[in-house]
């Protein structure tokens, strides 16, 4: 009888073990997704109910979730199978600028078995939607809500502290932000502009 070749990370049959992209078509979704939940107020959207998506798209859309974008709603029984799903931190980070994720990921249905080196950003895919994370997703999520970041926050907001505005790499023409880091051996803090895309540092 042939062995069957198994994945060294979990155990499962090779020809399980699945590999995604973040597409644009992805990255699409996830804007129409967020956009939903932005416009109701609550992040919690039904994707099949609320929003106009293909049975391609509906199908797709969950590959999200291996990106760490978004995740299923989890009813107060524990239920998951209720179609509804919201946009994590890391979801809205990412269309606000602020997050690279792997491009690529292996899984299978018991998880995650691989990811890729290489990041990116919502800059490496401009034709998602035209300025979308610049003009769109000002926003906060609190206790599940969506909300308008406060103008007054903004404003008290140092201007040190305030949201970085993103400038193009010279290197490789990737979104660069300025972040404030500390030194690992003074401890003590300075600004640094780094790529989300390449990791260079000005």
């Amino acid at each position: 009888m042939e062995e069957k070749e198994v994945c060294p990370y979990c155990g499962a049959e090779k020809k399980e073990v699945a590999t995604h992209s973040l597409t644009t078509g992805l990255v699409r979704d996830l804007i129409i997704f967020a956009k939903r939940a932005k416009e109701k107020g609550e992040n919690k959207v039904h994707i099949t109910k609320e929003l106009d998506f293909s049975i391609n798209q509906w199908c797709n859309f969950q590959k999200l979730r291996y990106f760490g974008l978004v995740a299923k709603w989890e009813a107060e029984d524990g239920n998951k199978k209720t179609g509804f799903w919201v946009l994590t931190r890391n979801g809205l980070d990412f269309l606000q600028g602020k997050l690279s994720v792997h491009k690529k990921v292996s899984a299978t249905k018991k998880g995650i078995t691989e990811r890729s080196e290489e990041m990116v950003c919502i800059d490496d895919f401009p034709q998602s939607d035209e300025n979308y994370w610049q003009k769109d997703f000002n926003i906060e999520i609190n206790n599940g809500k969506i909300t308008p970041m406060e103008e007054e926050k903004k404003a008290e907001t140092p201007p040190e502290k305030q949201p970085n505005v993103m400038i193009r790499c010279p290197k490789c023409g990737g979104g660069m932000f300025k972040q404030r880091v500390a030194d690992q051996i003074s401890g003590k803090s300075h600004d640094e502009i780094r790529c989300l895309r390449c990791g260079k540092i000005l």
